[in-house]
């Protein structure tokens, strides 16, 4: 966790407070004190600007942003180099069948041939 912490350029102080943690839980999660739970890793990686993926094989499943998530436009930081902000493809008022064609149009893409 540590190299993903330091590849964005943040002090364990500032992870905390962008993860909503404290600093005392990150150095204990970095120094193998401390298992951090599933909602957890996801609030510190999205906070580092990566986002936690399950991988089976070929197919990986990404997991959700953490509710109420990036309030502003500074978080986490950007950095030069990253991509411009995307428009969504599905949006809370894609119907459920539109949601599982895209779902399973990325699942088809990531196979490898």
């Amino acid at each position: 966790m540590r190299e993903v912490r330091q590849s964005r350029g943040m002090s364990q102080q500032e992870l905390a407070d962008n993860a909503g943690l404290t600093q005392s839980n990150v150095s204990a999660i970095e120094n193998n004190r401390r298992q951090p739970s599933a909602r957890s890793l996801n609030r510190i990686l999205v906070a580092c600007g990566y986002q936690l993926a399950a991988v089976a094989g070929p197919r990986q499943i990404f997991a959700p942003l953490p509710p109420g998530w990036f309030p502003d436009d500074d978080l986490p930081p950007r950095l030069p180099g990253d991509p411009p902000d995307e428009e969504p493809t599905i949006t809370p008022a894609t119907p459920m069948h539109e949601r599982v064609r895209h779902i399973n149009a990325v699942l088809e893409a990531s196979t490898p041939r």
